[in-house]
């Protein structure tokens, strides 16, 4: 007689050992671990690129103003643009500020810099960069002080602390009685800040807004106007109408072009790589297929038995399609579980394999920041396994009809 739950025990029945202990066959085993290893793997890789994604953008908004403006001409009118700042309802504020390429210059070490003036440290830019001041403050940009601050990178890379002078020197000639001679100017370096960009952190120095005015010799000239939103993401739109509105001629930048090829590679790289472990999936997840005819050949009197008792090919189909699903549902849900595990732990992996290999696996220069992030997005995990199930339903379409079409005379007598 045939119980209302004969296809939970045959399934059961047909997924343990031999041996009659309840545990996976090897079969069942390896398809298993293939599906967890592959989405293992894709849930861990798409992470970090949404960790890279989100950790950029947070940490150069964190730095950064929102947008900057820079007039391209002196004779241009420098009272229109403060007006179209102060009557646009998307500027929450702005401040002006001088830039210019530098050498500095440390006991034995160089390097190039961009120098910024900020001209107050009550403004956007100040009270961002006070939040990465590690050592200092950046209360000490005192007009007539000739203060710095400079990136973690750099104090590294010139051997320099809190206290000691690092000296600028323009990259454009002064005329002297002993002819063309580039401007040198001592600073002493009152605070260090950390971003977590290696490349500001090794590039970027900032001094008193009067005090670059008087270095660069620039009178009472500014070079544009740093500006935050309310909403950073239509900085790039609104920059451009801001622009516009003030008759043109500047040039216009916001945080999204800082690094705009970074996030293009990224994501690209993110579609490829995730088109790529998807097709790994697939192949994990085809496995399936194989594992079902190695079951239904060694089950055969099985299929037989139970098919002689009364149940008909659809029952047998459904057999089999659930046995499919069930190893799809457990495959995934371990690799969700170890892809999670890794993810959370991926640094601490990475700094273990360099210490275990002595090598360099991971580089903040070249990935821009000093660790590697991670975000787990759920909806994707959410979507890597619904494409997991359904792989699964396909993979064991094949072999299910196959088995629910056997005779179960024929299966019978080559069992006896």
């Amino acid at each position: 007689m045939i119980t209302k739950n004969y296809e939970y025990t045959v399934l059961k029945s047909f997924l343990k050992a031999k041996s009659g202990i309840f545990i996976l066959s090897n079969t069942s085993i390896f398809s298993i671990l293939g599906i967890s290893l592959g989405v293992a793997v894709i849930i861990t890789v798409m992470s970090v690129m949404n960790g890279f994604q989100v950790e950029v953008k947070e940490k150069i908004l964190g730095l950064l103003p929102h947008a900057s403006i820079t007039y391209t001409q002196e004779s241009q009118d420098k009272d229109i643009l403060p007006l179209v700042l102060n009557n646009n309802s998307n500027v929450k504020s702005y401040s002006v500020f001088v830039n210019r390429e530098m050498i500095v210059i440390g006991e034995d070490q160089f390097s190039a810099v961009q120098l910024k003036g900020i001209s107050s440290v009550d403004s956007a830019l100040g009270k961002k960069v006070s939040n990465l001041v590690v050592e200092g403050n950046i209360s000490s940009l005192i007009n007539g002080d000739y203060n710095i601050l400079i990136g973690s990178g750099l104090a590294e890379q010139l051997n320099v602390k809190i206290g000691e002078t690092i000296t600028l020197m323009t990259q454009d000639n002064s005329l002297t009685p002993f002819g063309n001679l580039p401007r040198l100017k001592k600073f002493t370096i009152t605070g260090i800040f950390k971003s977590g960009i290696y490349s500001y952190d090794q590039n970027l120095v900032l001094i008193n807004f009067v005090d670059a005015q008087i270095f660069l010799q620039l009178e009472k000239q500014i070079h544009g106007y740093d500006i935050e939103l309310f909403n950073p993401d239509i900085a790039s739109y609104e920059i451009r109408n801001i622009a516009l509105e003030a008759n043109g001629g500047f040039i216009v930048s916001d945080w999204s072009k800082q690094s705009p090829n970074f996030f293009r590679s990224l994501e690209l790289t993110k579609r490829i790589i995730f088109v790529v472990l998807l097709i790994i999936l697939c192949v994990a997840s085809f496995n399936i297929v194989s594992t079902l005819i190695m079951m239904i050949k060694q089950r055969r009197s099985t299929i037989g038995i139970i098919r002689t008792i009364g149940v008909n090919q659809s029952g047998i189909f459904r057999i089999f399609l659930s046995i499919g699903l069930v190893l799809g549902t457990i495959g995934s849900a371990i690799g969700i579980l170890l892809g999670t595990v890794i993810t959370l732990n991926l640094t601490l992996l990475i700094q273990f394999v360099e210490k275990l290999f002595g090598a360099s696996l991971y580089q903040a220069e070249i990935y821009f920041l000093s660790e590697i992030p991670t975000r787990i997005d759920w909806l994707e995990v959410l979507m890597i396994f619904a494409v997991v199930l359904f792989l699964s339903v396909i993979s064991s379409l094949v072999p299910s009809y196959r088995a629910s079409k056997l005779n179960p005379a024929i299966l019978l007598k080559m069992d006896t």
